[in-house]
């Protein structure tokens, strides 16, 4: 999150941080032009999917594998309109792709298409190019 916060802040842009009450490892980053503090993760999740016009999600923890997995289920059941999803940076995206085409897509556990709901990318200008031609790359 805090490279969204500093990119907008870098820019004269405004950016609301969405904190998590944890006991450790959790802190507001210092790019925040404002905030709001969760006690658990589900609302958290609610309030940073229902106005996006794009993800852009780069490594991380549990944290960032569950929201993005619960982005791409959303988008797979209609349950939220497609917006560009990219997963940013192949090396560490790739093994998690490679387990969704040779395990899950082969054995049934998500239908033929649901690999191609997000891109795997480092390429900066692809990334600028999906956002803003989201209309089209998306069926809206």
């Amino acid at each position: 999150m805090e490279a969204a916060n500093r990119g907008a802040m870098e820019a004269g842009g405004e950016s609301v941080g969405f904190n998590i009450r944890l006991p450790h490892e959790q802190s507001l980053n210092n790019y925040t032009t404002d905030s709001f503090a969760f006690t658990h993760f589900a609302p958290r999740k609610i309030v940073m999917t229902l106005l996006a016009d794009a993800y852009v999600c780069f490594p991380g923890g549990f944290g960032t594998m569950d929201e993005i997995c619960e982005i791409i289920t959303l988008t797979q059941t209609k349950k939220m309109a497609p917006v560009p999803i990219v997963l940013f940076d192949k090396k560490f995206w790739g093994k998690w792709d490679d387990f969704v085409r040779e395990n899950m897509l082969p054995n049934k556990l998500i239908s033929d298409g649901d690999e191609k709901i997000y891109t795997i990318t480092e390429d900066i200008p692809e990334v600028v190019n999906l956002i803003k031609n989201q209309r089209t790359c998306c069926d809206r």
